[in-house]
């Protein structure tokens, strides 16, 4: 990776995290993945059994002082370009989107 307006590469070990840099539960974003695909059935999940932190946030100012990385997309209109991008190329990958073996 290098950083922008440098063609000197990025080359330290600590992890740098890429994102929106807002926060985010887990039912949120299953939600809104399951609004933007169009995905009707339920999905459930134990919740007498929380697992983890209740709401995860990315924090990257590490990628904004390194390399100047700003997201310049909403996560919203991210996630469904993401989503179509992979319904396209798992349909010429002859691996259908919404079949029942999906992840």
């Amino acid at each position: 990776m290098t950083r922008q307006g440098s063609a000197s590469p990025f080359n330290k070990s600590k992890p740098v995290n890429l994102g929106a840099g807002m926060g985010s539960t887990f039912r949120d974003l299953v939600d809104l993945i399951r609004e933007l695909t169009k995905y009707s059935r339920l999905i459930g999940g134990d919740t007498s059994k929380p697992d983890g932190q209740p709401k995860r946030s990315l924090d990257v100012s590490r990628a904004q002082k390194e390399f100047g990385f700003e997201a310049k997309m909403p996560f919203r209109e991210g996630l469904k370009l993401t989503i179509e991008w992979y319904r396209e190329h798992s349909a010429i990958h002859n691996e259908p989107a919404d079949s029942e073996n999906h992840c």
